[in-house]
C-alpha cells in the first residue's frame, strides 16, 4: 500500500439549510488501494462520490489530493487536475457509439492534449491490450457485447494514467459472469498498475472482495469493522 492519496477532514455538504446530505466526513485513501463504499439509497454515496471526483464542491472542509488543497482550486484549473488525477467508470458506459472502441478511449488524450497527437493511437491500443480488447479496436461500439463496452470504458478510464479511478456501480448492468470478470479485470489493473481504485457497489458479494468496506449511512461513515484474515 502507498501514501496518502486523499484527505477529506471534516466534509460537510448541503443543498440549502433544510437539506443536509454529508455531515463531518473523514476519510484517508491510500494510493494503490482497493476499496468500495456501501450504503443504502439516498444514504449520501453518490454525493461522496462527486466530491472525491471533484465533480461537486463541499459546503465546508478541507479536501486534499495528492498533498495539493483542491478546495483552493480555480475552476480551470480543478478541471485541469480532475481530467489528469482521477478516471471514472459508470455502470453504464457511456461510449459515443458512432466512434470505435480505440476512438473512444483516445478522447480523454485528445480532450487533455486539445487535438490529436502523434502516439496517442498506440497509447491507447496498449491500454485497450491490458482490458483484452486489443482485436476489437477497429469495432464500433454498438458492435460489442455489453462486457466488452464495459471493458473499453475502463480502458478509457486508465488511459491518462491517473493514481485515482472511481467506479460507480460498474458491475451494476451486467449479468454475474460479466460482473465477475469486470471486477477481476479491476483487480488486476489496480495491483499490476498500482492505480487506486475506489467502487461504489451495491452487491455485497463484490465489496467483500475489496479490501477496504466504507459503508455509509444517513450522510456519515461509520467506523470501519474489522475484516477478517485469510
Amino acid at each position: 500500500m502507498g501514501d496518502l492519496l486523499l484527505d477529506l477532514q471534516g466534509i460537510y455538504k448541503d443543498f440549502g439549510p433544510q437539506a443536509p446530505v454529508l455531515h463531518d466526513i473523514h476519510l484517508q485513501l491510500k494510493q494503490g488501494s482497493f476499496s468500495a463504499i456501501i450504503g443504502p439509497s439516498g444514504s449520501g454515496k453518490s454525493t461522496l462520490l462527486n466530491i472525491i471526483g471533484l465533480l461537486d464542491k463541499p459546503s465546508s472542509g478541507g479536501f486534499y489530493f495528492l498533498g495539493e488543497d483542491v478546495v483552493q482550486l480555480p475552476p480551470a484549473e480543478l478541471t485541469r487536475f480532475r481530467g489528469q488525477k482521477i478516471g471514472f467508470i459508470f455502470q453504464f458506459h457511456h461510449l459515443l457509439p458512432a466512434f470505435t472502441a480505440i476512438e473512444n478511449v483516445m478522447l480523454p488524450l485528445i480532450a487533455h492534449a486539445g487535438r490529436i497527437r502523434p502516439g496517442m493511437r498506440e497509447q491507447a491500443l496498449d491500454i485497450l491490450k491490458a482490458v483484452g480488447m486489443a482485436e476489437k479496436a477497429d469495432n464500433k461500439a454498438t458492435e460489442l457485447s455489453g462486457g466488452q463496452q464495459q471493458r473499453v470504458a475502463i480502458a478509457r478510464a486508465l488511459v491518462t494514467n491517473p493514481p485515482l479511478v472511481l467506479a460507480d456501480e460498474p458491475t451494476g448492468n451486467l449479468d454475474t459472469k460479466n460482473a465477475d470478470e469486470i471486477f477481476a479485470l479491476l483487480r488486476r489493473l489496480n495491483e499490476s498498475k498500482g492505480i487506486a481504485l475506489l467502487v461504489v457497489t451495491h452487491d455485497p458479494r463484490l465489496a467483500q472482495r475489496c479490501d477496504r468496506i466504507i459503508e455509509v449511512v444517513d450522510g456519515r461513515v461509520l467506523p470501519e469493522k474489522p475484516r477478517p484474515k485469510g
